[in-house]
């Protein structure tokens, strides 16, 4: 399947978890596309050309944002979710093929792929409303982002370093989605996560961890 996937960059979660950190347990297939893309051409070239039919499609086309496909796909047999996501980081940090059990993948060195998860919670950046604009709050993302800032570098000092070289990342948007989160309604998604030994999951360490900026 991923051969068939020429130019196109895995990352996400999974990239995360199973080319670098291997800290939790990730299957969700996030793609990357370098450029603005016809969502139905896409779809078509993939049953076509590749095999991989997408189902329980939703296409986000509207203009000004990043075009998106989200579906349900089969790898082996195994249902898994799917995502195809013009690219509008493209060429920001160095990518590698990257060993994932038995294959390789196209994915970002992990300072792009830490760079995306922040990006996760910042959106880009605060709206009238004072509130990230399109920033997300997942549990999965916490924890990435919590086991990066630990293992890896500290968010505080990732920022610093990427703006000093003029990534433009929303600080002030990424404190405000961070520090008015709703914590305990997280709490049960944390709890289904299944992590990878050593790691495990500890909500208040994660929080004190993310807002520490």
């Amino acid at each position: 399947m991923f051969e068939s996937l020429d130019g196109v960059l895995l990352c996400g979660g999974t990239a995360l978890a199973r080319c670098y950190l291997q800290h939790r347990v990730s299957y969700d297939l996030d793609f990357f596309m370098n450029s603005r893309f016809d969502p139905q051409a896409l779809l078509k070239q993939l049953n076509e050309a590749a095999g991989i039919q997408v189902e329980d499609v939703v296409i986000d086309h509207r203009d000004g944002i990043a075009v998106q496909i989200h579906g349900m796909t089969k790898v082996d047999g195994f249902p898994l979710k799917i995502s195809f996501i013009e690219d509008v980081y493209d060429g920001m940090f160095p990518t590698f093929w990257k060993d994932m059990g038995a294959v390789s993948v196209h994915t970002d060195d992990l300072d792009g792929l830490m760079h995306r998860k922040l990006r996760t919670i910042s959106g880009a950046g605060l709206s009238i409303s004072g509130l990230p604009e399109g920033g997300r709050h997942a549990a999965r993302d916490l924890f990435d982002i919590y086991v990066l800032s630990t293992t890896y570098k500290p968010v505080s000092q990732f920022i610093a370093e990427i703006n000093a070289h003029g990534a433009n990342f929303p600080v002030e948007s990424y404190e405000v989605g961070i520090k008015s989160l709703n914590w305990l309604s997280l709490l049960d998604d944390f709890d289904e996560m299944e992590t990878i030994e050593p790691f495990t999951v500890d909500v208040k360490a994660i929080r004190k961890e993310l807002e520490r900026l």
